[in-house]
This record gives C-alpha cells, sequence and structure tokens, in this order.
C-alpha cells in the first residue's frame, strides 16, 4: 500500500496538496492506487478536485499524523509519501515504527533532519541544505504541474509582446499576504493589472484590490487558472506552484521570495527561468525595470526545461523503489 500525507491552509497555501494531487493521479494512471491523508480545512480541500482518488481529511495536522500512524500498523511495510514543510528526525522514527518503509519525500528541504529513504524535490540547483536522506533525485525535470495544466501546454512558444498586462498570482491563499503589495508596485508603471484571487484569500483583500482598479479574477477551477496564466505578459509570484505552471505554459514569470521559499526563487533566478523583483525598487524606476527584462530567453529555456512531465516521472520513481524492495 501507498500512503501520502500533506496538508494545506490559508498558512502554508495549496502547493503541497496540488503536488500530491499529482503525483498521486500519475500513479493512477500507471495502474498503482494510493490513499491520501490531508490536514486542512474542508473548504479549502474541496477547492482541489480529488476525483478518483481515495482520500481522508482531517481538519489538524496532528489528526492526520495520528490516523497515518494508525494506517501504518493497520498496514505494515506501507510506503508512506510526505509534502509538508517541518518533519524532523523525530517523525521519521515515528513513521518507522508504526511500519512505514520506505519513507518519501516531496518537499525542497527546509529542514535536513527528516532522514527519508528517498527525497525527490524539482530544486533547480544545488540543495541550500544537505539532506540525510538515503538517496536523492532533484532537479527541474521533477517539478510537478496539474495534469490540467499539462493539458492545456502550447506545442510552441508566442514571440515576446511589450508588457502591457501584468497577473499578481500569489496562490490559492497568499499566505505571505504579498497580492496587494504587488498591485501597489505596478501600479505607477501604468501597465494593466490583475490579480487572481484564489479560495483562501480574504474578502477584505479583494475589496483593497477593486480600491487601486485592479481587475479581479476570481479562478477556483484548474481551466480558469489556465486562462488567467496564458492571458497576461507576466506572471508575478511568491516561488509557489503559480511559478511552475505559468512556466510551463510559456508565460513570463517574476518572483519575490517569500519564507520557505527564498532558496527555491534565487535558484530559479540563478537557473535564468525568473527574474527576480526587488519590491524596495523606487517607483520611478519600475517601469524601466519591465523594459530591460530578457524575457524571452528566460521563457524558452523554462518552457523546455519544465515540460509538464514532473509527476509522472516522480510516480515512476515511486513504483521502481516499491518494485525493488519487493524482489
Amino acid at each position: 500500500m501507498i500512503v501520502f500525507l500533506t496538508a494545506l491552509g490559508r498558512g502554508i497555501g495549496l502547493g503541497n496538496a496540488s503536488r500530491v494531487r499529482s503525483v498521486a493521479l500519475a500513479l493512477s494512471e500507471l495502474g498503482t492506487g494510493a490513499l491520501v491523508v490531508i490536514a486542512g480545512p474542508d473548504d479549502l480541500v474541496g477547492a482541489l478536485d480529488w476525483s478518483g482518488l481515495q482520500v481522508k481529511v482531517l481538519p489538524q495536522l496532528p489528526d492526520a499524523l495520528a490516523m497515518t500512524a494508525d494506517l501504518g500498523r493497520e498496514y505494515p511495510g506501507s510506503m508512506l509519501i510526505t509534502d509538508l514543510p517541518g518533519l524532523t528526525h523525530a517523525h521519521a522514527v515515528e513513521f518507522r515504527a508504526a511500519g512505514f518503509a520506505p519513507l518519501v519525500h516531496l518537499c525542497i528541504p527546509g529542514s535536513d533532519s527528516y532522514d527519508c529513504d528517498l527525497l525527490v524535490t524539482g530544486f533547480p540547483g544545488t540543495l541550500p541544505l544537505q539532506p540525510v536522506a538515503g538517496r536523492v533525485s532533484s532537479g527541474p525535470e521533477y517539478l510537478v504541474v496539474r495534469p490540467e495544466v499539462v493539458r492545456a501546454r502550447p506545442t510552441m512558444l508566442l514571440p515576446d509582446r511589450p508588457i502591457t498586462s501584468v497577473l499578481v498570482a500569489m496562490g490559492g491563499s497568499d499566505p505571505g499576504g504579498n497580492s496587494l503589495r504587488m498591485v501597489d508596485w505596478f501600479e505607477p508603471t501604468g501597465v494593466d493589472i490583475a490579480v487572481l484571487v484564489g479560495p483562501g484569500i480574504p474578502v477584505d483583500n479583494v475589496d483593497k484590490f477593486r480600491e487601486r482598479w485592479a481587475t479581479v479574477i476570481r479562478a477556483q477551477a484548474p481551466h480558469e487558472v489556465v486562462a488567467a496564466l496564458r492571458g497576461h505578459d507576466l506572471v508575478v509570484t511568491q516561488g509557489g506552484l503559480m511559478s511552475v505552471e505559468a512556466m510551463c505554459l510559456g508565460t513570463a514569470v517574476a518572483c519575490i521570495g517569500w519564507q520557505g521559499l527564498e532558496a527555491f526563487v534565487d535558484a530559479l533566478a540563478e537557473a535564468g527561468l525568473i527574474s527576480l523583483l526587488d519590491p524596495d525598487l523606487p517607483a520611478d524606476e519600475r517601469l524601466d525595470w519591465l523594459a530591460e527584462q530578457p524575457r524571452s530567453t528566460r521563457r524558452s529555456k523554462a518552457f523546455a526545461m519544465i515540460d509538464g512531465a514532473g509527476a509522472r516521472r516522480i510516480a515512476e520513481l515511486v513504483i521502481a523503489l516499491d518494485a525493488g524492495r519487493r524482489r
């Protein structure tokens, strides 16, 4: 048996759970089922389509951890795949004591103490911390986008055009609270500004966007998100799922770092995939900054590198690991 453990919420966003959903669906397409345990509020869990997957939803992370341990004891020898920040050596000890083997982790390592058996991460460069995993598979080829985005991926890139429209897309809940800050950043440039409003963004913030004449796009279904990402000249994110999906669709991306994702954003910039946005750049220099961005080179490189097959590659690694331990 394969068990996934993940979490979502207004404080951490929806990206971890979305990645788990994509990998679980890829496993299902390859003929391997799994059970997904999610910690988070029902309204945000319901913002993702879990059709075709076996899912258990718990309101709090301690409840999800307890249920996961119970599953390990009920099905000893099951594989556990985790995708949530903050796991430690103590969690690994607990999971193994419950009967799970092997342990697979999908997060960019924010701690070097979670000693899983396999770490798979889409980090595009040298990892910021040396993980204690038994084996590491790392690189942008493992960056995951939703299958709905993969199906909408164009076959070729259109030529660059001047930046006249910017989409501020800080994820389903904007855990860093940066949407309003970025609307204010772009206001002096005179470009059209839109904000992608996910299910976890507070209503008060939506009113503030409108007060600044920003277009509000309420996009929850994947096809609505795809239309928004493809319909603008530049997408501004804080380094989460929206960054990866926009690059997969061939849209230029600029990022500001947010807690836990600064190293990832820096690595994307160093790899030449995105532009780094300076939130403190003076207002009279921002239009020049927009005009100077080498979008064509970055778009082409990112589009080639993030090809939409990350979830399937991870699923294939998981299946190979499972088959190897059964020999």
